[in-house]
């Protein structure tokens, strides 16, 4: 139920509806989140529990509008995101939110606007939804592909069904952050006939490794296709090799180095605050918001690191 600011009960509202009249609403706050709420108006709750018929589980489904949403009748690009709680809103982020919805409206100016959806992580079902392939050492994963299932086939109906979207492929990207970004490249190279664009920020190859270098070396994505990784440079010992090893299946598939961001952040960190600090950039860089800024940022960010694996000596080169 919706509440206060702080999630606090309100009572009931009415209204009286005549023909042709208009009805906007402005949710302060849920009675079932409590804590410092830090959403904008243009994000909304689409479903509180949708069901996952695919898992017999239930997730709340966010939704963060562009800015002139409601006041024009254009389509727009969807961007499906994991762990959606750590987008939007402090009070239901685990450690800090990563502002998507400030982020959203400081590119008001922009005219390459996009719906950004968030879909919440089913906490101890985190790891067995956002990885395709199981992993015996953590006992966890292969619920991935039913999880895609999911995404593809129950929320993207719904979201094309109640928003003004550009449904096709060239128009959906799908991004997270470490297991999300594991499921995120796993959705863009298993079905390319939905997805066009991943974001992978500290994207956790290693928990899949195997699998998941072995569908990018098969992979043929289409030519239009985009990816964006990026990872704190210190964040483990395995995040560049295995981003690097990436970058080259990804070039062998048909894509170019103006088609993929590649960033190792000397600064960067596997946390929230880090995220949010270079989401413009990838969301700039991925919707090609400015093409000539966006490749030549991609072409500067460029590294190759070999041998790889790493033995007793490694070259660097940029």
């Amino acid at each position: 139920m919706d509440g206060n600011a702080v999630g606090v009960f309100i009572p009931d509202r009415t209204a009286t509806f005549q023909n042709g009249t208009t009805l906007q609403l402005e949710i302060a706050g849920w009675e079932d989140i409590p804590g410092n709420h830090t959403v904008p108006p243009n994000v909304y709750i689409l479903d509180s529990d949708m069901l996952i018929p695919q898992l017999n589980r239930t997730r709340r489904i966010w939704v963060c509008l562009p800015e002139g949403y409601h006041d024009s009748e254009e389509t727009y690009p969807v961007w499906y995101m994991h762990d959606g709680q750590n987008l939007f809103d402090m009070a239901t982020s685990f450690a800090g939110e990563w502002q998507i919805d400030e982020h959203m409206l400081s590119n008001a100016g922009n005219t390459c606007k996009s719906i950004i959806v968030g879909i919440d992580n089913g906490g101890a079902h985190r790891m067995n939804e956002y990885a395709p392939w199981y992993n015996f050492q953590y006992d966890a994963g292969g619920e991935g592909a039913t999880y895609t299932d999911f995404l593809i086939n129950t929320l993207k109906p719904s979201v094309d069904g109640v928003f003004r979207t550009k449904p096709e492929r060239e128009f959906t990207c799908t991004g997270g952050s470490s297991l999300g970004a594991l499921i995120a490249m796993y959705q863009l190279l298993e079905h390319p006939e939905v997805f066009s664009r991943a974001a992978l920020f500290s994207p956790a190859f290693w928990f899949n490794q195997e699998a998941i270098m072995n569908l990018a070396e098969n992979a043929a994505l289409p030519s239009d296709s985009y990816v964006y990784m990026i990872a704190g440079q210190n964040e483990s010992a395995s995040m560049v090799p295995l981003m690097n090893q990436m970058n080259g299946h990804l070039l062998g598939s048909g894509l170019s180095t103006s088609q993929i961001g590649l960033t190792a952040d000397p600064s960067g960190a596997h946390s929230e605050w880090w995220g949010s600090s270079v989401f413009t950039d990838v969301y700039d860089f991925l919707a090609q918001c400015d093409a000539s800024v966006a490749v030549t940022n991609a072409r500067e960010s460029q590294w190759k690191l070999y041998p790889n694996p790493a033995r007793d000596s490694i070259a660097l080169e940029a």
